[in-house]
């Protein structure tokens, strides 16, 4: 897999940058044509790392320990947030009653 920043130059993979072990940090990214893409930032929030999606489709990525990962949980619900705002669907209240009208079709004459 290639890694390309936002310009579409090839970058170093991300876990070369020389983190520490439990440094933790999130990119915004997407593909083109078989390859990752993503911001050249080190986000510390997934909030902060959606600003960065330029693109329909686009994600955010964890990086933990110098390896990429997918998000938790916890970090996908942020993403969620971020991405679409926090939408609660209120139950619409349904009658407790019908009403039913009987007719009759007559044909035209």
């Amino acid at each position: 897999m290639c890694l390309r920043d936002e310009t579409g130059h090839e970058t170093s993979s991300q876990s070369e940058k020389g983190f520490g072990v439990d440094n933790i940090y999130y990119f915004a990214a997407w593909t083109d044509s078989g390859c990752l893409l993503g911001c050249d930032h080190e986000h510390r929030t997934v909030a902060s790392a959606v600003a960065c999606i330029s693109t329909a489709g686009g994600y955010v990525i964890a990086v933990q320990n110098r390896t990429l990962r997918a998000l938790n949980d916890a970090e996908e619900a942020e993403f969620q947030a971020a991405m679409y705002g926090n939408k609660s669907v209120e139950p619409q209240e349904v009658p407790a009653y019908a009403v039913t009208v009987r007719i009759k079709l007559v044909p035209e004459t």
